[in-house]
């Protein structure tokens, strides 16, 4: 590879090309010579920086899977007012997520839908969220009742699903999603406090 600030941009330049051809026509479709062609680069350059297609791609999944990872960790980091109810709370979670990931489509389409590890990305970040429940648990915002494994799951399947059917093909907007969410788990799961 290529040493030095040119060769960091004909990387990057190169990283997002690629990542638009993925999530654009999926790992199958997505050819190097297209790739080169938009970056106005030769087949050998894109060959100084990545082995194959299967190499570039597999970057920018281990990219995705980092973003998709520090996304749902600064959830938890989301901070109310201590007047704001857990139900708006909730809706606020719900739609900080389902706006990032229409910021990042690609995070969605090359971190889940196209990584043949998707079972492993979608485990992370359901621990990540059984840590996040936890610690909501213990500042009594939601019921300590329910299992943390369980909950969490629903939370990421629920969420991966809505993003893939609803979101991503605009059939609804953040706000919807996250209204419908939050109004579905809100009455389940908050303490009458957090309400």
């Amino acid at each position: 590879m290529k040493k030095g600030l040119k060769g960091i941009e004909t990387k990057n330049k190169l990283l997002a090309i690629a990542s638009d051809e993925f999530a654009e026509v999926g790992f199958d479709n997505t050819k190097i010579d297209t790739i080169v062609r938009i970056a106005n680069l030769t087949k050998p350059s894109f060959y100084l920086y990545f082995k194959s297609k299967q190499a570039i791609f597999d970057e920018l999944v281990a990219m995705c899977t980092t973003k998709l990872e520090d996304m749902v960790r600064k959830l938890a980091l989301i901070k109310m007012d201590k007047d704001s109810s857990g139900s708006h709370r909730l809706r606020t979670v719900f739609e900080s997520f389902f706006e990032e990931v229409l910021k990042n489509k690609e995070l969605m389409i090359i971190g889940i839908e196209l990584n043949t590890n998707k079972d492993k990305i979608l485990h992370q970040l359901t621990d990540i969220v059984k840590e996040n429940l936890r610690v909501e648990s213990n500042i009594n915002y939601i019921k300590p009742l329910f299992s943390n494994d369980i909950f969490a799951s629903i939370l990421v399947t629920n969420s991966i699903m809505l993003c893939r059917d609803f979101l991503l093909t605009k059939k609804s907007s953040p706000k919807e999603l996250a209204t419908i969410l939050s109004s579905l788990f809100s009455e389940g799961i908050l303490n009458s406090i957090g309400v």
